[in-house]
């Protein structure tokens, strides 16, 4: 069965400041006013990451300037290997 994974992912961007955000303050403000845009008592943001993805930066930059109620990592409730190959 050949795999579908990219390995090389790439997203084209064209080169205008309303199209490719940097830095992660510009980032977080986008999300900012796309949460608040939806006027909900309740939001859920889903932040999924290729493999390499240096998710620590990610993590402190996306708490700093969003500062979320509640954080949920999903690598924390994985179960260690060796329970898993007790399956």
């Amino acid at each position: 069965m050949k795999s579908n994974f990219n390995k090389y992912p790439v997203v084209q961007v064209r080169k205008t400041e309303e199209e490719c955000l940097v830095g992660w303050e510009a980032i977080a403000q986008e999300l900012k006013q796309a949460i608040q845009s939806k006027k909900s008592a309740k939001t859920i943001l889903v932040v999924d990451c290729y493999q390499g993805t240096f998710e620590p930066d990610l993590l402190n930059s996306l708490l700093l300037f969003l500062q979320p109620e509640k954080v949920f990592l999903a690598n924390s409730y994985l179960l260690p290997e060796e329970e898993i190959l007790q399956l």
